[in-house]
C-alpha cells in the first residue's frame, strides 16, 4: 500500500510518498508506519513545477538546509559550502534572498535548477523538514546530524588592532581597581552577640526587630481589581500561533490580539464566512468517508493554512476547495504578528461542511459519544420527526424565497433536543420554522451528549415542504 505524508506551511509544501506496514502496530498512532520513500515534492509557493527526487535527494536537501540555516543563525560565513558534489546547494544572493541549486543527473547530462527564495520561504522549508524528521510514523531511520564548523570560516569585519583594543582596556581597568581597594582599610567584624539560640538571645533578636523601621522591599497585598503583573511569555511579539479561543472563553491568549469582549462573536463570524465559502463549490463528488483538516484562519477571514487530520484528508486534499482559498502572505506583510484562529472541518461524502472551533471540537465528550447511524435505526425515527416538524408547522405560505437547512439532533425516543441553522437563509427566517418553539438552538455547532441521538438534515423548502435525510448518509452496519 502507497503511504502519502504531506507537511504544509504557509510558503512552502512537502510531500513525501513511499511504503510501509500497513498495519498499525503503536496503539497511540492510527497512521501506517512509512519505511521505504518512493518520491518527494517539494513545493514552494510561486515557484513552478515542484522540486522532486528521491532518498538521496532528501538527504542532501535536509543536509544542505540545515548547514547552511546553521550558519546564517550563528553568524559563520554563509558563502561556505562543505560539500560541492552535494545534489542541493544554498548561496546567498543578498540579505533577503538565498539562491537554492538542485541537481538532477550525472555527467554531461545533468542538469541544475536554481530557485531564489526569500528568508520566510527558507524558514517555512526549514520548518517543514524539521516536522518531516521528528514524525515517528515516517522515515524513523532517517536523521540529522549537525557538526560546528571551523572558526576560520567566522566573518571578521574588524582589524586584528581593533579586535585587541577592549581586551588592552579591560587589563588597563583590572589594573587600577585592584590599586583602589589596595587604598582602602580593612573592614573591621563584629563578633556576634548570641551564638546560640537561648531566649534571652531571641527576645533581644525581637526588641530589634521592633525598633527597625518598615523596609521598602515588603510588597503590598494586591487589590481586588489590581492586574497580575505581565510575564515575559505575555509580552511575546512573535507571529500568533495556530490557536483560537473557543466560543466560551473571557479571556484572550497571550500571543492572540483579538479584544477579550469581541473574541466570542468575532470567531463565530469567522466560523459562518468559511463554511459559506467552502460550502459554495463542496459537492462531496468522488468521497467514501468524511476529510477532516485543521484550517487556520486570519481575523479578515482569510484561510492562511491548512493541514490534514485523517490519510484520506491528505489523499483528497486537491477535491475540496481549501488549495483555492490559501493566500500565503507577502515577505513584508508576514514580518508583522498575525492572530489566527484554529476551526476543525469536515468535509462530508453527502456534500455538506461541518465546521467548528479547534479548541470547542477537540474536546472529547466524558464517555463515547453513542450516535445513532444504522439506517434501520434512522428509518424507525423519521416519521416521529417529520410529525413533530408538521405538527408545529401550519405554515403553508412560506415567506422565504430559498430552502432554508438545519441540523436537527433527535433522541432515541424520536424527541427533537437541539438545533443549528446551517446556511444563511436558516438563520434569517428562523422565526418561521417550528425549531425555536420544540428545542434548543445551538449557533457554533450542537455539543455532545451521552445519551443515544441521530442527526437529521432538515430542509424547509419556499413550496411548503419538508425534507429530511440523514446527517451522516445512510449506513448499514
Amino acid at each position: 500500500m502507497t503511504i502519502q505524508r504531506q507537511y504544509n506551511l504557509p510558503s512552502c509544501t512537502l510531500t513525501l510518498e513511499g511504503l510501509g506496514e500497513t498495519k498499525v502496530t503503536n496503539p497511540a498512532e492510527t497512521r501506517p508506519l512509512m519505511l521505504v520513500l518512493l518520491n518527494v515534492y517539494c513545493k514552494i509557493v510561486g515557484q513552478d513545477p515542484p522540486l522532486t527526487g528521491g532518498r538521496e535527494f532528501l538527504e542532501s536537501l535536509i543536509t544542505e538546509v540545515s548547514q547552511y540555516t546553521q550558519r546564517l543563525l550563528s553568524g559563520v560565513n554563509p558563502h561556505h559550502t562543505g560539500n560541492q558534489s552535494s545534489l542541493v546547494q544554498l548561496q546567498p544572493v543578498d540579505g533577503a534572498h538565498h539562491r537554492l541549486k538542485v541537481r538532477n543527473g550525472e555527467g554531461p547530462e545533468a542538469r541544475e535548477r536554481s530557485l531564489d527564495l526569500t528568508t520566510v520561504q527558507l524558514f517555512d522549508l526549514v520548518e517543514a523538514l524539521d516536522q518531516m524528521l521528528a514524525d515517528r510514523q515516517t522515515l524513523p531511520n532517517l536523521s540529522l546530524s549537525l557538526q560546528p564548523l571551523s572558526r576560520r570560516h567566522v566573518r571578521t569585519s574588524e582589524p586584528l588592532v581593533k579586535q585587541a583594543i577592549p581586551a588592552a582596556l579591560g587589563f588597563s581597568g583590572l589594573a587600577a581597581a585592584s590599586l583602589l581597594l589596595a587604598l582602602l582599610p580593612a573592614p573591621k567584624v563584629q563578633q556576634p552577640r548570641c551564638l546560640f539560640p537561648t531566649p534571652e538571645c531571641r527576645a533581644e533578636g525581637a526588641k530589634e526587630e521592633e525598633n527597625q523601621p518598615p523596609t521598602a522591599t515588603t510588597s503590598p497585598s494586591p487589590s481586588p481589581g489590581a492586574s497580575p503583573t505581565s510575564t515575559p511569555e505575555a509580552t511575546n511579539s512573535s507571529p500568533a500561533p495556530l490557536n483560537s479561543p473557543s466560543p466560551e472563553a473571557t479571556t484572550t491568549p497571550a500571543n492572540s490580539t483579538a479584544s477579550p469582549s469581541s473574541s466570542a462573536t468575532q470567531v463565530e463570524t469567522l466560523r459562518q464566512q468559511l463554511q459559506q465559502e467552502l460550502a459554495k463549490s463542496w459537492k462531496g463528488q468522488n468521497v467514501s468517508e468524511d476529510l477532516i483538516y485543521r484550517v487556520s484562519v486570519s481575523e479578515q477571514g482569510v484561510v492562511r493554512g491548512y493541514k490534514e487530520v485523517n490519510d484520506k484528508a491528505l489523499t483528497n486534499m486537491q477535491l475540496t476547495p481549501l488549495p483555492s482559498l490559501l493566500k500565503v502572505p507577502q515577505p513584508g506583510e508576514a514580518a508583522n504578528p498575525e492572530a489566527l484562529v484554529d476551526f476543525k472541518v469536515v468535509f462530508t461524502p453527502t456534500g455538506l461542511v461541518e465546521v467548528a472551533p479547534w479548541q470547542q471540537a477537540m474536546v472529547p465528550p466524558p464517555n463515547e459519544n453513542p450516535e445513532i447511524t444504522n439506517s434501520d435505526q434512522l428509518e424507525k425515527l423519521l416519521p416521529k420527526l417529520r410529525s413533530q416538524l408538521r405538527d408545529n408547522w401550519p405554515n403553508k405560505d412560506p415567506k422565504f424565497v430559498k430552502p432554508l437547512e438545519f441540523q436537527v439532533r433527535v433522541t432515541a425516543d424520536g424527541t427533537i433536543d437541539a438545533y443549528r441553522p446551517y446556511n444563511q437563509p436558516a438563520f434569517d427566517y428562523e422565526s418561521e420554522t417550528p425549531l425555536p418553539k420544540i428545542a434548543q438552538k445551538f449557533k457554533g455547532g450542537i455539543p455532545p451528549t451521552q445519551q443515544a441521538h441521530a442527526l437529521f438534515r432538515v430542509v424547509f423548502t419556499e413550496r411548503g415542504t419538508i425534507e429530511l435525510t440523514p446527517w451522516r448518509g445512510w449506513r448499514n452496519e
